[in-house]
């Protein structure tokens, strides 16, 4: 049962990790070609991973690191590394709350409406990429 779980683990950190950094680069890529409809089609797509695939392996990394640790008698709180990569885990995902997944659903709207033919307000689509890009970095 231990092998399984570790290798779940595993698992879900190289789909959180992978997904993460896929997300930033095809953000990135997009914004470089200021291009509205390759800017909502790429944060499209970043809110459909964050969905199907960085939220549920992190539900997964989580659930099976505890098992794993509660399996093998390890004390959740009093070994330091488990329970300061748990908070690290969990300060990563109150980023993403706020404002990461905030900000992406608003810089899609924005690409979106210069997609149906409104004016694209670049000013603030650049303000709400830069501090979704030092978010995204530090999480």
């Amino acid at each position: 049962m231990y092998l399984a779980l570790k290798c779940l683990h595993v698992l879900a950190a190289v789909a959180y990790l992978g997904n993460i950094a896929l997300a930033l680069v095809q953000k990135l890529d997009a914004d470089r070609s200021r291009e509205p409809r390759l800017m909502a089609h790429a944060l499209r797509a970043v809110v459909a991973g964050d969905r199907w695939i960085t939220v549920p392996a992190a539900t997964v990394l989580t659930a099976s690191g505890i098992a794993m640790a509660v399996i093998a008698g390890v004390p959740l709180l009093r070994t330091g590394w488990l329970w300061q990569g748990a908070s690290l885990l969990a300060l990563s995902g109150l980023m993403y709350a706020w404002p990461l997944g905030p900000d992406q659903r608003r810089m899609l709207a924005l690409a979106r409406a210069a997609v149906a033919g409104g004016a694209f307000d670049a000013a603030r689509y650049r303000r709400l990429s830069r501090r979704w890009l030092a978010f995204a970095v530090a999480s």
